[in-house]
């Protein structure tokens, strides 16, 4: 554990001294890791860095880097395709945007991660409509059964 209680990221150890400097400058090692992290393709890991830095951030009240990290947390998601998660950190995002170039981008994405989980939805309701037919009550067998009784019969 580091000096003044602070915690490690994947075999790092970050010092989080007294003041707020301390912890501002922990939260620029968190992001600067989890930045590499992301670009060797480590989502996992850089995942844990933004959000514990994002966490320093809030708390900071520094929103100018907490949105460069929410931006890439966001990126980190969508590439794990975790797409309940990079959608909440988009609205955050959104909420803490100003320049509204930014913000445009940040509702295209939230438009295509809406329309990936609206499809996801329809398909698990496919899925469980088509189960509903082969396991279900068994309603569908016993009409199909009475028909062919009444067919033998006559």
């Amino acid at each position: 554990m580091g000096v003044g209680g602070g915690g490690g990221v994947g075999g790092l150890v970050f010092f989080a001294g007294g003041g707020g400097g301390g912890r501002l400058m922990e939260a620029r090692a968190l992001g600067n890791y989890a930045t590499v992290l992301k670009d060797l393709h480590r989502c996992d890991e850089a995942i844990l860095s933004y959000r514990l830095c994002c966490r320093i951030l809030q708390e900071l009240e520094e929103g100018q880097m907490e949105r460069r990290m929410l931006n890439g947390l966001s990126l980190c998601l969508v590439e794990r395709e975790r797409w309940g998660d990079a959608k909440e950190v988009c609205e955050r995002l959104l909420s803490v945007t100003e320049r509204e170039d930014n913000m445009a981008l940040v509702r295209t994405r939230m438009e295509e991660i809406e329309a990936i989980l609206r499809k996801e939805e329809e398909e698990e309701g496919e899925e469980e409509g088509e189960k509903g037919g082969e396991g279900g009550d068994g309603e569908e067998e016993e009409e199909g059964e009475e028909g062919w009784e009444e067919a033998q019969e006559g």
